[in-house]
């Protein structure tokens, strides 16, 4: 990702859960990527859904790739 892309530093942290550093380098480097991802993608279908604060516990993920 360019320096211009900006998460907000609970997605930010989502990412680095769900993936290694090598993966998000090899094929998580755009927002389009990471929107596509099913993984990503179902966080982010349920993270819209919350009300209130935008900043959520995260935990790794055991099958984390």
């Amino acid at each position: 990702m360019g320096p211009k892309t900006q998460l907000c530093s609970t997605c930010h942290r989502q990412l680095h859960a769900l993936f290694s550093e090598s993966t998000l380098a090899q094929g998580l480097d755009s927002l389009e990527s990471i929107r596509a991802n099913p993984q990503m993608a179902g966080y982010l279908k349920w993270v819209r859904r919350q009300q209130g604060p935008a900043s959520f516990r995260v935990r790794r993920s055991n099958d984390r790739s």
